[in-house]
């Protein structure tokens, strides 16, 4: 009759609960790589064996779908924001809005100022190219008896060639333009000007110079 040796069964038992725990790893690590990287600590997805064990096969794939659903969507939702950044050309047709600043006027913008920090209302070009320094703030339409509608014209950057600053003004209710464009020309480039226009309202202007070119919106109350 034979003997078994002892803690031959027992040897034996934790063989194989060894091998099942390495195959349900392997497994597991093969669903995952299929699967993709757990959402969270309570998101993981099930091994085959677990699964069958339940009954809950379909789980499996249930979760591992909304994993790359999740995924896929934020790739998708993450795109817009990289591509459709506001250019200044799209900027310059929305609604007009003169965008007055009451704070000291850009650094670049301060030479022959007296003062540290002069405070002059202004409104910078939609890209930042050139400034106009409202002396004659608040513009008026017709020009008030006692104030001329002075604007101050500075750009960003000095031309080597300066030329003559050509601003065409077309008035705007919202987005529409209304009536014809009035034209202005400062000879010799970005300087003081007198810009006056025929009616009051919100008027866009658009400014070329020395191969720049800039927009912004002024608006011009009714003359008194």
């Amino acid at each position: 009759m034979p003997t078994s040796q002892p803690g031959g069964a027992a040897s034996s038992a934790v063989a194989n609960l060894t091998g099942d725990r390495r195959y349900q790893r392997q497994q597991r690590e093969a669903l995952d790589l299929r699967c993709g990287p757990a959402l969270s600590a309570h998101d993981e997805c099930l091994s085959p064996s677990e699964s069958l064990n339940r009954g809950r096969v379909s789980t499996v794939l249930s979760v591992c779908r909304v994993r790359k659903l999740v995924a896929l969507a934020s790739v998708v939702v993450a795109v817009p924001f990289a591509v459709n950044t506001p250019s200044p050309d799209a900027a310059a047709a929305s609604a007009c809005h003169a965008r007055v600043s009451h704070a000291v006027i850009p650094v670049w913008a301060r030479a022959g100022f007296t003062g540290p920090h002069p405070h002059i209302p202004y409104v910078l070009g939609r890209s930042g190219r050139i400034v106009a320094i409202l002396f004659g703030y608040p513009l008026r339409s017709p020009v008030a008896p006692h104030r001329n509608n002075k604007i101050l014209w500075v750009s960003r950057t000095f031309p080597t060639r300066p030329t003559a600053l050509w601003i065409r003004a077309q008035r705007m209710v919202g987005n529409r333009p209304i009536g014809a464009p009035v034209e202005h020309v400062v000879r010799g480039g970005p300087g003081p000007s007198y810009v006056d226009v025929p009616q009051p309202g919100c008027w866009r202007l658009t400014l070329s110079w020395a191969g720049r070119r800039d927009s912004l919106d002024l608006a011009y109350s009714t003359g008194t």
